[in-house]
C-alpha cells in the first residue's frame, strides 16, 4: 500500500469509529462527502466478510 492508501484508510476508519465526521474526511482527503461514503461501502463491505 502506498502512503496515500494508509492515509485514506485511517481517516475513513476514523469516520466508521465515529471520531470524524464524513465532511471533515472530505476535507482532509480533498474529495466529496458522497465519494467518501461510496469509499465507506466499498471498503468495509470487502473487510466486513
Amino acid at each position: 500500500m502506498s502512503n496515500h492508501e494508509i492515509n485514506r484508510f485511517k481517516v475513513l476508519t476514523g469516520v466508521r469509529e465515529k471520531r470524524l465526521r464524513q465532511i471533515d474526511a472530505a476535507d482532509i482527503l480533498n474529495i466529496s462527502t458522497r465519494h467518501v461514503r461510496r469509499l465507506l461501502k466499498q471498503l468495509f463491505r470487502a473487510y466486513s466478510g
